[in-house]
């Protein structure tokens, strides 16, 4: 009699559910949708690998739901209190990984976005292409003075649920577009990746507006939730200005809204369709103020050579009406140096623009404090918020008498080369490609023509750098004393550059061949002609010839028997067009080169 009492009681709340009117959630049956939680940190290399194939798998599911948790050490800064209970469900033991739709691997395991045990888009075909139970809709809406959000969530079965603790209503709140760093083993998610070498986190996990596992559907005493149940339920959340110490950036918060069974007791629910169907919800705004932009981030970047001063470029977000003209100042409070500048450009609510101030004067090895500052919008004085940010330009390495270089390279030398150019970008020097097969190592005295700043660029055709699989290669620069001026552990990817100062640099003089005392070219730069002069200790025989930047032969002067002391050779240069070359004098002793250029 008590439990036919019971079951007359939840026929009545059925009936007054369904009695209610759906306003949004389709009530005809509806394929799911895939629902990815993400198990990454900024600590994990390869999660941008696994962000980057995630962003794929929705862009070719329309409706796809990611949500990115950070959680344990790889998290830093991201963690939540809800991620470890998260990944405690799963078994969590390596990121980056993930489950879909809670569905684990056939071992019982998580995923890993590298696993080859379990066919991921098999098993995502399968669940596109069926039909849910559940049918899930929501919307919200943001009051953009108090920050309250109003959420409106309805559910509907279209057929028969049966699970004894009945289902669970989840509500969690996520978060696009926060700036922050990032490891990187290759050169993964590069569209994440902001201009100053920062990281765009998406989908981030930032609370669980319904707690842990959601709030309950019950199921009837028969354990089923019976098709045409509809359920109607409302939220208010109040955002907060920070979690943790990341900023909750109004315009840059949604929702993943979904319903799952409720059974968390381990692996053998979790390979059953834990989640049934979600939806990604993006929130309207009201009470928009009216004139109003924040500095959203500022962008330094220091240019190479001695150059004191630094690019400075801020990105201003639009949190009123449209924008049609903006006025800024940037200032360096050391060095006083500041520009002002007027923008033109419509900018639409929530919307940003970049505002490049160009070279700012700084000075180099200390901190230097940028304000920024926003002092009219659409023509009207705008006394908004100053921001003051904080930007060390390094001061340059030096070198007294030339540098030199130590490379390893891995297996794969054909993919590494490297250039030296001066500050007009010229090449004065370059090395590789090298043979494939084994690792080759190398010595090279920099030929650095005369005092000033150069720029040493190392390039890897194969995008992975030289600290690989193929061979745990890496470089150093020592300057003219031997010590170490720039080392490099070899993962720089496709490729990079450094900048140095050197100094006390004998013109003319290369010290390769102890023979040669001095050879120097005039005139230089040189038309139709010019003049190489050799100083030999003692008489010597030499081939001389010119080659350009790539180490190409382009003029065979010969082999000539040269006397100790004075020599003088004459060079046509009449068939040479403008730039660069070298005139290379390879005798018994060894080989050095003169920087030639042409200029007609």
């Amino acid at each position: 009699m008590k439990k036919l009492f019971l079951s007359l009681i939840f026929s009545v709340l059925a009936i007054v559910l369904f009695a209610q009117t759906p306003t949004i959630v389709s009530t005809n049956p509806q394929n799911k949708h895939l629902v990815f939680e993400e198990y990454t940190g900024v600590n994990c290399g390869y999660c941008p690998a696994g962000h980057e194939w995630l962003n794929e798998m929705a862009d070719y599911y329309p409706g796809t739901v990611v949500i990115n948790i950070h959680q344990g050490v790889y998290a830093a800064r991201y963690t939540t209190q809800w991620g470890n209970s998260l990944a405690n469900q799963v078994a969590l033991s390596g990121y980056p990984a993930f489950t879909m739709n809670r569905k684990t691997n056939n071992n019982c395991k998580i995923i890993n976005y590298y696993s080859n045990d379990y066919n991921v888009s098999t098993e995502a075909n399968s669940l596109v292409n069926t039909t849910s139970p559940v049918n899930v809709a929501a919307t919200a809406e943001i009051d953009f003075l108090t920050r309250v959000m109003t959420i409106h969530v309805e559910v509907y079965y279209t057929s028969d649920v049966t699970g004894q603790n009945g289902s669970s209503l989840n509500v969690a709140l996520l978060q696009d577009y926060v700036k922050g760093p990032q490891a990187n083993y290759g050169p993964y998610n590069q569209s994440q990746i902001t201009e100053d070498g920062q990281y765009m986190h998406m989908h981030m996990l930032r609370d669980l507006i319904t707690g842990q596992w959601g709030e309950t559907i019950a199921a009837n005493t028969e354990g089923t939730i019976p098709a045409g149940t509809f359920v109607s339920k409302d939220y208010t959340y109040t955002l907060p200005q920070t979690i943790g110490d990341v900023n909750v950036d109004i315009e840059n918060m949604n929702l993943a809204v979904f319903v799952a069974d409720l059974s968390q007791e381990g692996c053998s629910s979790l390979n059953s369709p834990n989640i049934y169907n979600g939806v990604k919800v993006m929130p309207t705004y009201t009470n928009i103020d009216s004139e109003n932009a924040t500095v959203n981030d500022v962008i330094f970047t220091d240019p190479l050579g001695c150059i004191d001063s630094v690019s400075v470029k801020a990105i201003i977000k639009n949190i009123g009406v449209p924008i049609t003209s903006l006025e800024l100042n940037c200032t360096n409070q050391l060095t006083n140096d500041s520009k002002t500048i007027t923008v033109n450009e419509n900018v639409a609510t929530f919307a940003t623009t970049t505002v490049d101030f160009g070279y700012i004067l700084a000075t180099l090895g200390t901190n230097n404090n940028y304000t920024i500052t926003i002092t009219k919008i659409n023509g009207v004085d705008y006394n908004g918020q100053t921001s003051v940010q904080g930007h060390t330009k390094k001061a340059i390495s030096q070198t007294s008498g030339r540098p030199t270089l130590l490379l390893k390279t891995d297996k794969k030398g054909s993919e590494v080369t490297w250039f030296v150019y001066d500050m007009n970008n010229n090449v004065i020097q370059q090395g590789g490609p090298y043979a494939d097969g084994a690792i080759r190592k190398d010595t090279v005295v920099l030929n650095i023509p005369s005092d000033g700043c150069y720029l040493f660029s190392i390039v890897d055709a194969g995008g992975d750098g030289i600290n690989n699989t193929k061979g745990t290669g890496n470089y150093s620069i020592l300057n003219g004393a031997g010590e170490e001026m720039y080392r490099s552990n070899g993962k720089f990817g496709a490729g990079e550059t450094i900048d140095f100062y050197a100094s006390n640099i004998p013109v003319g003089i290369n010290e390769a061949n102890d023979n040669i005392c001095q050879s120097i070219l005039y005139p230089n730069p040189a038309t139709n002609n010019t003049v190489l002069a050799i100083n030999l200790g003692k008489s010597d025989r030499a081939k001389i010839s010119v080659v350009d930047v790539m180490g190409r032969e382009v003029l065979n002067l010969g082999e000539y028997n040269l006397n100790s002391g004075d020599n003088n050779i004459n060079i046509n240069t009449t068939s040479l067009t403008n730039g660069v070359y070298f005139v290379r004098i390879v005798t018994n002793n060894g080989m050095v080169s003169n920087r030639l250029n042409i200029s007609k």
